[in-house]
């Protein structure tokens, strides 16, 4: 297996968001990649990273990759990262753990990741081996996140947004939310209502009637920069296409002046760059959440010496999953019931490294 990794900490958001696909998009990158000696494929994309973890020629599906999404191979590889075999695989681990993320163990991800894993079997994709490698990467992220700490002390990027929120003023403040009904715009919104301080105003027709409180209101979108100006936060994570807020509209709706806070959290971009000429406004954007992640995990790295032990068990099992998978053709073949029934034995007891070793001298024996 390979993986090809474009993410936060290689590349800027700006390069990011040409390799970020909708499912459309998504399906024609694995039909490219089958006619290019890339057997199965996983293709996993989120506000930090865009992947794809694969069987077959890693560099023929580089330029793929580079061509789906219209960017320049040359530049991408001085922002890429390539994994190879068993590097591969623990890098998949990792990510799954959260070991990868802006935010150190967040919960996301691992959804994120079955979310990806479901599309690509859906879509024919995928083959044994990147079924078993997937399967055991995501048990083994489960195992992580409930036997450490790392799971425990979870902060996600939606809690460090609501937090964010709450410390930017004293007083009861009013957010106006844009794609509350997907998934990280959801969270954001639960995070948000779990403080006292803000009056929440949801453009998301998910929202069901009976779930409106009187801090949690619902808004037609279309009437979005109506709201606006009586909004102290405005928070955009939708999955548009489009820009969600833009200068040239937002500048004669806002009437009064005071502090602001705008956050993009959407990849590709949601909120215009220019919103920032308008006096007292602050625009985040998902990047600028790294530093803030960065003092939130330091907790949770001294608890990766324990999730490491763990991931180390499950990659041995997968390990010796797939080789034996491999050998057993050539055990099938060896007439002898007592020498097959050793075989067996051998592979419980063993580990990958030692079945991997004895799998030339089972070869060898196919044909007794």
């Amino acid at each position: 297996m390979f993986a090809l990794s474009i993410n936060f900490k290689t590349a800027d958001l700006s390069l990011r968001e040409a390799f970020s696909f909708d499912e459309k998009k998504s399906a024609e990158l694995f039909k490219m990649l089958k006619s290019n000696q890339t057997e199965s494929c996983v293709y996993l994309s989120t506000c930090n990273r865009c992947e794809i973890y694969g069987c077959g020629n890693a560099y023929k599906a580089l330029s793929v990759f580079c061509k789906c999404a219209n960017a320049d191979e040359g530049i991408v590889k001085n922002h890429i990262l390539i994994f190879t075999d068993k590097g591969a695989v623990n890098h998949l681990f990792r990510v799954c753990c959260g070991f990868e993320s802006m935010v150190c163990g967040e919960d996301e991800i691992l959804g994120q990741v079955k979310k990806a894993f479901d599309f690509s079997q859906k879509n024919s994709a995928t083959n044994y081996e990147i079924n078993e490698i997937f399967k055991c990467a995501i048990t083994c992220a489960k195992k992580v996140k409930t036997n450490t700490l790392i799971s425990k002390s979870s902060v996600s990027v939606a809690t460090i947004v609501a937090s964010v929120c709450h410390k930017f003023s004293t007083e009861n403040k009013a957010v106006l939310l844009i794609g509350a009904g997907g998934e990280i715009g959801g969270k954001v919104m639960k995070n948000l209502l779990s403080y006292d301080d803000f009056t929440v105003l949801v453009t998301s027709r998910n929202i069901k009637k009976a779930d409106l409180k009187p801090n949690l209101k619902y808004i037609d979108y279309g009437q979005r920069y109506d709201y606006i100006d009586e909004a102290d936060i405005v928070i955009s994570a939708t999955k548009s296409p489009h820009f969600t807020v833009l200068y040239d509209n937002l500048k004669s709706y806002i009437k009064s002046e005071k502090n602001r806070l705008f956050i993009d959290l959407a990849v590709p971009r949601d909120i215009d760059d220019e919103v920032k000429k308008i006096n007292g406004l602050s625009l985040m954007q998902i990047d600028d959440f790294d530093k803030i992640a960065e003092n939130n995990s330091k907790i949770k790295i001294q608890e990766m010496k324990f999730a490491d032990d763990i991931i180390a068990e499950y990659e041995d099992e997968l390990f010796k999953t797939l080789e034996f998978h491999r050998l057993v053709p050539a055990v099938n073949s060896i007439n002898d019931i007592k020498i097959r029934n050793f075989i067996y034995d051998f592979r419980d007891c063993a580990n990958a490294k030692e079945l991997e070793s004895f799998a030339a001298v089972i070869e060898k024996m196919k044909n007794i």
